[in-house]
């Protein structure tokens, strides 16, 4: 489960920021779960990063700023833009169709199941978590 606070001014910053995640903890807990405080990291969307961000702490544990994070599968950066996900998406086609070496230099198979292939294994990782 994923939970976003956005803070889009600096007037809002690591005290304001630091009461809402120990609310968080405690209503939390009263459902009985729990939260890995030295896992938890925060990100400032847009093109400034909070210079306040950086002290945050709850229950004894420092919260890190990230510029970016892996979700899903997919790169989150903090500037919104998705060309170093596009980059890692094309990497990893390019890595799989060069895997696939052996099936395409064979002779046993047709082009209509070497297509099948491709966009089985291929297309698939290359347009995942792509809409529009």
């Amino acid at each position: 489960m994923t939970h976003r606070l956005l803070f889009n001014n600096y007037e809002h910053n690591e005290i304001v920021l630091q009461c809402s995640l120990s609310s968080f903890c405690h209503s939390s807990s009263v459902f009985i779960l729990h939260t890995s405080w030295p896992k938890t990291k925060l990100q400032s969307v847009g093109s400034d990063s909070g210079p306040g961000l950086l002290n945050v702490v709850v229950d004894g544990n420092p919260i890190d700023l990230v510029e970016s994070f892996t979700y899903l599968g997919s790169i989150q950066t903090s500037d919104g833009y998705c060309g170093s996900d596009i980059a890692r998406r094309i990497c990893l086609a390019s890595s799989a169709v060069s895997s696939l070496n052996n099936i395409w230099n064979t002779k046993h198979l047709s082009i209509q199941t070497k297509v099948r292939v491709y966009q089985t294994l291929v297309l698939s990782i290359l347009l995942y978590a792509s809409e529009t």
